[in-house]
């Protein structure tokens, strides 16, 4: 398949106000001939069957199950060599492969440099597999397309990264000059820095009519090429601002103003579930775990039953509020949507992993975009796991493998093998619901929510 093929919208004239990113299959069995994108996402090549949604014939033997990772924002695209037997090239040009001689666990025990793709690269995949890369802009990131090289584009790729870092460490200097200037309302008293992660910073503060304090998270868009994309990421927001629940952190406000992006949400005094942990010197019991995981499947049967999808569980996005009547401490999930908001509007790195790889089955990384809500549903066993084993998560992540091929290829750890004492009702459940691989065995919050409620009565 030799022949040059247009991607359709490319033919279209005057096409101005988009950024389209094509790849066309040149060589190769390939499920089908042009693959089309207008919004973020990153993708596995290979022969795997799970891979989508370019899946590679399982006749084309010499590329491997899982070659290589293509992150995508238009007009930004870039790939990755993952440790491929037979190498992944850029206009002939070897980006990675494993070296002679060397088993599959040394090769992935080296970096692999994330490579950026330009406006007429082919890619080749061993010597079976070919793609054209063609990219529209938009007339906003319209910008002269010029032959680069191997090292130039190594050398602009590092160049971005170290930019996003200064200006994270500007941003940390003005969070709270920035939260009084976004709520300038006299609605919201902006107190203290209360934390901070990839996204952005935490202040707590307080609605000054109510009394009620609120926790005012500040996020900088490491990439928000125009206005289109900050309406993306608000109309994200407004969407999973519906969600009322008593086991979900409820958003109050949001505030998009000059690339910075405030949301104002319900404040937790316990902090995060990994907080919450510390500050009590101690990890729950496993009936009290059973129970917080009860109480935010609660939650989340909620969130998709509204076709909400949270994308990025974890044990920093449980949190937990004292119910002073109760004198207990009820989980909360936080972040609702947000991962989605930040992927729909570009807000994150071309090169970046939507979710967090330690409570991230398999689906999620080989086709993040379309992430059905049973991701959720290993995640919160995912973190079931975390509490019962104090710390440890499913899979093991050795120094020195690629983290992203150890989602890929390795099984998870049996519970018992952590706490042989553990209640056998209990380990047969966990077990299961982290199955991934060829699917997950457990779809659906509503299933894991009642097994363990019959679990949770005999522990």
């Amino acid at each position: 398949m030799s022949e040059k093929i247009d991607c359709k919208l490319m033919k279209i004239k005057n096409v101005t106000d988009q950024n389209i990113v094509c790849l066309i299959i040149e060589q190769g069995k390939v499920n089908q001939r042009v693959f089309e994108f207008t919004e973020r996402t990153h993708f596995t090549l290979g022969r795997d069957n799970r891979c989508s949604p370019i899946h590679i014939d399982g006749k084309e033997s010499s590329v491997s199950q899982n070659h290589c990772e293509i992150h995508i924002n238009p007009p930004r695209i870039t790939i990755r060599d993952i440790g491929s037997l037979n190498g992944t090239k850029i206009n002939g040009e070897l980006i990675g492969k494993r070296g002679s001689g060397e088993t599959r666990e040394q090769s992935q025990a080296r970096h692999y440099s994330e490579y950026q793709l330009h406006d007429g690269d082919i890619i080749e995949l061993a010597s079976a597999v070919r793609l054209r890369v063609q990219i529209q802009k938009s007339r906003d990131a319209q910008s002269t397309i010029k032959t680069i090289s191997l090292e130039e584009r190594n050398t602009i790729t590092s160049q971005q990264s170290e930019a996003e870092e200064q200006v994270s460490t500007l941003f940390s200097e003005q969070a709270r000059n920035r939260a009084l200037l976004l709520l300038s309302t006299n609605e919201y008293e902006v107190g203290d820095l209360i934390g901070s992660g990839e996204m952005g910073f935490v202040l707590k503060g307080n609605h000054i009519e109510s009394g009620i304090p609120v926790a005012i998270k500040l996020i900088l868009p490491r990439i928000l090429d125009n206005n289109k994309a900050e309406k993306r990421f608000h109309r994200e927001i407004q969407i999973h601002d519906r969600l009322r629940h008593l086991n979900i952190v409820a958003t109050r406000k949001f505030i998009a103003d000059n690339g910075y992006l405030c949301i104002v949400m319900d404040y937790c005094n316990g902090g995060s579930l990994e907080k919450w942990i510390n500050n009590r010197k101690a990890w729950p019991t496993p009936k009290r775990a059973v129970g917080i995981i009860l109480a935010a499947l609660q939650g989340l049967e909620f969130a998709h039953e509204n076709q909400v999808v949270h994308r990025d569980l974890k044990p920093g996005n449980i949190l937990m509020q004292f119910d002073s009547q109760k004198e207990i401490h009820l989980p909360k999930i936080a972040d609702f949507g947000l991962a989605k908001a930040l992927d729909e509007a570009g807000m994150t790195t071309t090169g970046s992993v939507g979710g967090t790889l330690g409570f991230m089955p398999r689906q999620q990384l080989i086709d993040f975009k379309h992430a059905d809500p049973e991701v959720d549903v290993w995640a919160m066993a995912a973190i079931l796991y975390w509490l019962l084993t104090h710390g440890q998560t499913p899979r093991s992540f050795p120094k020195g493998k690629h983290p992203v091929r150890v989602v890929l290829e390795d099984s998870v750890k049996p519970i018992e093998d952590y706490i042989p004492s553990i209640a056998e009702d209990l380990v047969t459940l966990i077990n299961q619901a982290l199955i991934d691989k060829p699917h997950i065995r457990i779809r659906t919050a509503k299933e894991l929510r009642l097994r363990l409620e019959e679990v949770y009565l005999n522990l």
